[in-house]
């Protein structure tokens, strides 16, 4: 009865040590990428948010897409690496990652919402629009100088 009660006492704290924070969910989401695939890693990623149906259209059309980006498209995948994080609150924070292939880099963009203490994915979408990012930056340096 006692190691009952010392179990239930102690059981909140160990739900507080298991809260993921949206950088171990990312870590998880490329390691998933890289060893089990495309499938895999958006079924995660997706998993932490009881709204978003693995089976949905969306998610469904998003791994196709994601999934072609092959080898044959734009060659061997050679890592990651964070571009910037920003938080608007507390609660929102987005992540934008440059994903390196052989032949060109590509941009995905994390977003995760903590609506009570608990987060969950909110969005991820990728592109390979890194280029008009740095020629935006470049040119804002510029005009600061």
């Amino acid at each position: 009865m006692r190691m009952l009660l010392i179990l239930l006492l102690t059981m909140p704290c160990m739900v507080a040590i298991a809260q993921e924070t949206p950088e171990q969910m990312i870590s998880r989401f490329f390691d998933l990428y890289e060893n089990e695939g495309v499938s895999p890693a958006i079924d995660d990623l997706y998993s932490s948010n009881r709204w978003v149906d693995a089976g949905n259209e969306a998610v469904v059309e998003l791994k196709s897409q994601l999934a072609g980006l092959d080898t044959n498209l734009v060659g061997e995948y050679y890592g990651y690496e964070l571009l910037s994080s920003h938080n608007l609150t507390d609660s929102f924070v987005l992540y934008i990652y440059m994903v390196k292939f052989e032949r060109q880099p590509i941009r995905f963009i994390f977003q995760y919402y903590k609506p009570l203490d608990t987060w969950m994915t909110y969005s991820f979408e990728f592109d390979g629009n890194l280029n008009d990012d740095f020629k935006r930056l470049a040119k804002e340096s510029i005009l600061k100088k």
